[in-house]
């Protein structure tokens, strides 16, 4: 076996574009591994033994819930493969160690329950009595909508910047390796965006933190989390949960499968097969996005635009900060 050499294996990481994010917990993984090495007091260039990989699994189970635990001991069983490279078996594909039940995650939920998130967080707006938590409550909102009616990633919505949001056109262009461009068709939607956009402070990042700096993976799964306890949903909610359901429940409607692994940027249509349910079987309609009745609304009168909040009514935009 090759002496320890992480930077190669990152290297390869990255030459197979693997995500940033990806990337990130590969080297932390990894990191973690070697310094645990180090702690055996073994001689450099040693061969990784199935007793080391056990100790470490040990070590693993000890410190970490088992989803982590098997996400970091995959991470290394896949680097050590690529350094043994073609010298001879992987010993840590002979451990097979056992990290507890996984608590999982509901893949989908009904849209009702992510009615119920739409409803706390413009419940949360109207609470709001300083500009600070408008803006905040607006930024979450605006995160809300994207991730139930565009399907995106969290990675790819913490990476959008001012100028991949085109109100005008209503589209979002994602960059990267699934660069594609996803076209907004629902009024709502972009009105809470440009509510967002308007009180927001101008910086190069759409979605922002108080610092001005650009908005983390970690602070949007707070944010769902936040919005979870506020609904009084009794079970854990990930950004991920919000786009399979938008996933499921188009598939379930009259559209092309080419164009729904279009706009998700799937590598296969298996992928996109996997998040379809015959479960909830919605009415005929281009966007799911379009059959919950809780957003933002403008109607125009003689005396301007007045701005509509459903279920909750906003009488005048004095009142409110909205324009």
């Amino acid at each position: 076996m090759k002496a320890l050499d992480a930077e190669s294996y990152i290297k390869q990481c990255n030459e197979n574009n693997l995500s940033p994010s990806t990337i990130k917990a590969y080297r932390q993984d990894i990191s973690q591994f070697l310094k645990f090495a180090d702690t055996l007091n073994l001689n450099e260039g040693f061969m990784i033994s199935s007793e080391v990989i056990i100790k470490y699994a040990e070590r693993l189970k000890s410190i970490y819930a088992p989803r982590t635990a098997q996400r970091k001991f995959a991470s290394i069983r896949a680097f050590i493969e690529f350094l043994q490279g073609n010298s001879g078996e992987n010993p840590a594909m002979n451990v097979k160690p056992s990290f507890g039940a996984v608590r999982k995650t509901p893949e989908t939920v009904p849209i009702e329950i992510i009615e119920r998130l739409y409803e706390a967080a413009w419940r949360e707006y109207l609470q709001s009595t300083s500009s600070f938590g408008q803006q905040t409550s607006l930024r979450d909102i605006a995160i809300l909508e994207l991730f139930f009616t565009t399907g995106l990633r969290i990675s790819e919505l913490c990476a959008l910047d001012d100028n991949d949001v085109s109100l005008e056109c209503a589209t979002i262009s994602v960059r990267g390796v699934r660069a594609r461009t996803i076209h907004i068709n629902n009024e709502t939607v972009i009105e809470a965006l440009r509510q967002y956009a308007t009180i927001k402070e101008s910086v190069e990042f759409f979605f922002v933190t108080r610092q001005h700096t650009r908005l983390s993976e970690q602070s949007v799964r707070g944010i769902i989390n936040r919005l979870t306890e506020k609904a009084e949903i009794d079970f854990h909610i990930k950004p991920n949960t919000i786009r399979h359901t938008f996933i499921s429940l188009i598939m379930n409607e009259n559209v092309n499968i080419h164009d729904v692994q279009s706009m998700l940027c799937h590598g296969s249509l298996n992928a996109t097969y996997s998040k379809s349910s015959k479960r909830n079987v919605l009415p005929p309609s281009i966007n799911p996005r379009n059959k919950i009745k809780c957003g933002i609304y403008r109607q125009k009168g003689t005396n301007g635009a007045t701005i509509h909040v459903l279920p909750f009514e906003i009488p005048t935009l004095k009142s409110t900060g909205l324009s």
